[in-house]
């Protein structure tokens, strides 16, 4: 039931994550990780979050985002479940 949430969540927001063609963009990204981290898994003090630039947008394809929870590093993957832009974050795992 979280990971539908998550997926909800990020499906709204991937509609306006596009850089240009099939790029997402990657403030948009990192800002749709921290709001899944914090509103659908009710994770608190997460900063910092920092995704890899130039990702294409391809169903399957995943990358890892850095961050942290209470001031512990952290890493998080994003999986896209579609051509269009949604995607999932998986929860945070130490790095």
């Amino acid at each position: 039931m979280v990971v539908l949430g998550a997926i909800a969540v990020i499906a709204v927001i991937a509609g306006m994550a596009f850089v240009g063609g099939d790029t997402l963009d990657r403030a948009a990204a990192e800002r749709g990780v921290e709001q899944v981290l914090t509103g659908s898994y009710g994770i608190k003090d997460v900063d910092n979050v920092t995704c890899p630039a130039d990702q294409k947008v391809e169903k399957d394809e995943s990358f890892t985002c850095e961050l942290t929870v209470d001031g512990e590093p952290q890493q998080v993957t994003v999986t896209f479940t579609d051509d269009s832009g949604t995607y999932e974050v998986s929860r945070p795992t130490s790095k």
